[in-house]
């Protein structure tokens, strides 16, 4: 399976599934909720990620580049999940798997499943890393610890543990 098959795979709750620009204040109180967005975060920042999220959804992937990088640099896991995420897939930006990962790893410290699973997806297939089926399982063991049912196909399709 290659890496790029992996694209957009975000357990359904990614911009690539949603429906209605309602479901993006929703997933901005659940960010909130489980402290993806920081408690204080201001209206403005809130905004900001939520433009964000919309113009990704409307596939404006440099203008979203931009501020989710900006808002990345804030401290917003989600944020920097998807700039690993667009990193990795050149959207918005070119291809750079080495930032990709830099990304991926802070927001997935921070127990954002999405930047997880994409670990556990460079991991298993060695993009931008070395091959490694026991880190691709650790990190999809902690996507799946916290609900991601793409990370658990994944997983399954895994080699099993030696």
């Amino acid at each position: 399976m290659s890496a790029n098959s992996h694209r957009g795979s975000m357990g359904g709750r990614g911009p690539a599934s949603w429906r209605r620009r309602g479901q993006l204040g929703q997933l901005l109180m659940l960010l909130v909720c489980l402290g993806q967005v920081p408690l204080h975060a201001q209206d403005n920042e809130l905004g900001k990620l939520n433009e964000a999220l919309t113009l990704y959804q409307q596939k404006q992937f440099a203008a979203a580049f931009k501020m989710f990088a900006q808002l990345a640099r804030d401290g917003f896991p989600y944020a920097q999940a998807m700039l690993g995420n667009m990193y990795l897939y050149g959207e918005g930006v070119a291809e750079d798997d080495g930032k990709a990962l830099l990304w991926l790893q802070r927001a997935a410290r921070r127990s954002d499943d999405m930047a997880q699973n994409w670990l556990g997806i460079m991991y298993a297939s060695g993009r931008g890393v070395p091959q490694d089926s026991a880190l691709a399982r650790l990190w999809y063991e902690r996507a799946v610890a916290q609900g991601s049912a793409v990370a658990r196909l994944y997983l399954e399709r895994l080699a099993p543990a030696r």
